[in-house]
Formats: structure tokens, sequence, C-alpha cells
């Protein structure tokens, strides 16, 4: 039976410490040493450069969605200021008259491309309205002067019709105060997309008309 004295036993503990030691030195040095493979590296990156090019052309089509929101509302205002502004100038306008005038007096109830009356806010001179074709663009000319565009290049006006009723002279009395229908139609190219627009609003004479 073999038997080792304490110093033996002692020893043998020490070394055994020792080797546990080294063992668990070894380990953690294997953890630090350890990192990300080549291909998990290309793996990982490959997945950011596609969130990254899907990410871009969101923000690169909202971006592009802006602009045309910004461009057609633009457009748009320079529309209804032209529009405002010949609404107000042919309401406080009287003896009015419409190319193609066919109801009686000035009257063109099946519609006019062009409205003439006497304007009160140019000096009481004669005022007319019409279409450019070549320019498609909404004009106005004042006793017969210079032809004012009032729609900007961005906008090009394909239709400007006048309605006007109520310009006829009765034996038993006129009660019908002129009325003025007008309807433009056009279209803004911009950003590759074609944008098209319909107004339409209706004016009447401001002065009585007995």
């Amino acid at each position: 039976m073999c038997r080792y004295s304490d110093r033996t036993l002692i020893f043998l503990g020490q070394k055994m410490k020792i080797l546990n030691q080294k063992v668990k030195d070894k380990s953690k040095k294997q953890k630090l040493n350890s990192g990300f493979t080549l291909i998990e590296i290309m793996v990982a990156v490959t997945i950011f450069a596609l969130v990254m090019v899907v990410a871009i052309g969101a923000v690169l089509s909202i971006v592009s969605a802006n602009k045309k929101s910004q461009a057609i509302t633009s457009v748009l205002s320079n529309l209804n200021f032209a529009l405002e502004a010949m609404v107000r100038d042919m309401r406080t306008g009287y003896d009015y008259h419409c190319s193609g005038a066919s109801g009686g007096g000035g009257d063109c109830p099946g519609g006019g491309t062009s409205l003439s009356f006497t304007s009160t806010q140019s000096g009481n001179k004669p005022v007319i309205y019409v279409l450019d074709d070549t320019k498609g663009a909404i004009t106005k000319s004042v006793d017969g002067g210079a032809v004012q565009s009032l729609t900007s290049g961005e906008v090009k006006i394909d239709a400007l019709n006048f309605y006007l009723t109520g310009t006829g002279k009765t034996n038993t009395g006129d009660y019908d105060q002129p009325r003025i229908i007008i309807i433009v139609k056009g279209h803004y190219q911009g950003f590759g997309d074609l944008t098209e627009f319909h107004l339409q609003t209706m004016v009447s004479q401001r002065r009585i008309d007995i």
C-alpha cells in the first residue's frame, strides 16, 4: 500500500493549483484573442449596405415629392392670384361684351374666348381679357395698349372660356344682373410629371343694372 507524506501531498496540491491557473489564463487569452471572422464581417457589411440603400431611396423620394408639392403650390398660387385680379376687375366693371355673342346684347351663353368691358379700376377705359395660345397665358390689354401676361411661364393655360349672361335689355325692364362664369383649363409640367387643373369661378356685376 502506497503512502504519501504530508509534504508530498502539499507539493502535489500546489502543482495542481498552478496547472489549473495556467489553464484558466490560457482560456482567458483565447477569449480575448477571439473576434469576428471574415465571413461574419462581410455579412454584416452587406446587411448594413442594403439598409442604407433602402433608407437613402426613401429619403430621396420624400425630398422629390416635397419639391414637386412646393412647385405645384407655387403655380396654383400664381394662377389664383391672376384669377382674383381678373375677377375683381370684372366685378367693378360694366358694359360687358363677350366674343361670339349670341344671346342678345353682349351675351355668350355658349361660351366665348375673350371678354371686353369698361373697367373702373383702369379709369373707365376698355379692357379685354383673352388667352394667348402661343404663350399659353391669360393676357390683359387696357385701351388697346400693350398686352400683359397675368400668368407665369411655369403654368400653361390650354383653354379660357367666358360664359356671359344678363347684358341684354328688354322693354319690360331688365332685372338680371350680368353674370360671368370663367372656366380655366391648363397644366404644369415639372419633375417629369404632368399635372392638369380645371378651375371655375363666377362673377356678377357689382353696380345695379337697371
